[in-house]
Formats: C-alpha cells, sequence, structure tokens
C-alpha cells in the first residue's frame, strides 16, 4: 500500500495497468540521426515496456525504423564490422591490437586516451553522419541527372 506496487496481478487504485512513459524520455530519443549501436536501452525499455533483449534483432530493427519514420528521423545503418570501438576519434588511428576485455586503452599515434564504449559512440555517430552525408549527396546527384 503506498508504494504502488501491485498485488495479485492488478494496477494500484486509480492507476491502469499500462507502462507510463519516464518524463524526459522524448529528449533523449534521437531526432534527426539514429544508429541502432547508440541507443539507451533502458529509454526503450521505458517507451515500449518490455524488454529490448526480449525482441529478435530484426523486429527491433523493425520498431525502430517505424519510430524513426514516425517522428521524421532517419534510420542510418553502420556496417556491423565498423571498428567503432577501435577508432581513435582523434586521430583516425585504427588500433588491430585491442581486444574486447580492454576497455580504456592509449592511442599508440597520437597518445589520446580513450574509454572503449565512449569513443564507439563517437565513431558510431560519425560514420552514421559520414553515412548519411554520402546518401543525401548521391540524392542530389539523382534529382540533377532528372532535371
Amino acid at each position: 500500500p503506498g508504494t504502488g506496487a501491485t498485488t495479485a496481478g492488478r494496477a494500484p487504485p486509480g492507476q491502469t495497468g499500462r507502462v507510463r512513459r519516464v518524463p524526459g524520455s522524448r529528449r533523449t530519443h534521437p531526432r534527426n540521426q539514429t544508429s541502432p549501436r547508440n541507443l539507451s536501452l533502458a529509454c526503450m525499455k521505458a517507451l515500449w515496456g518490455r524488454k529490448v533483449s526480449d525482441l529478435a534483432w530484426s523486429n527491433f530493427v523493425k520498431i525502430l525504423a517505424w519510430q524513426c519514420k514516425k517522428h521524421g528521423s532517419t534510420l542510418v545503418k553502420v556496417d556491423r564490422f565498423f571498428p567503432s570501438y577501435k577508432l581513435c576519434s582523434q586521430c583516425g588511428h585504427v588500433n588491430e591490437q585491442l581486444e574486447l576485455k580492454d576497455r580504456q586503452w592509449v592511442c599508440l599515434s597520437c597518445g589520446a586516451r580513450h574509454d572503449r564504449d565512449k569513443t564507439a559512440a563517437v565513431n558510431i555517430k560519425r560514420e552514421g553522419l559520414r553515412l548519411l552525408a554520402l546518401e543525401h549527396e548521391a540524392g542530389c546527384r539523382l534529382m540533377e541527372k532528372a532535371a
């Protein structure tokens, strides 16, 4: 009582059994460009009311594409073999000796210190924006040829 917990599978008085939105979750939702490898799983769990890990990957990508279309965003898919965590976000050097167990590393070329996950997020965003720019450029060329 008073904690908001359900008893016997029923919602507390005055509340429905539906999952509520987390305040501010729309603000963290990407607007212009989304890459499947850099999303907040907790935010998606709050939005869709189930664990993303319970979904098959293809279903997850379909839902993500639908949400992007609904909100006027563009889904850009980065190649699964893109070396996001091995690529130095400062100079572009690829550290081939890096293993998955290495959480932090120093670039052998420029000496920059990196956190593996943060570096991967920066590199995935840059690659997604690069691919988006290439797609836009190709679309402009097609429109010029048609005119």
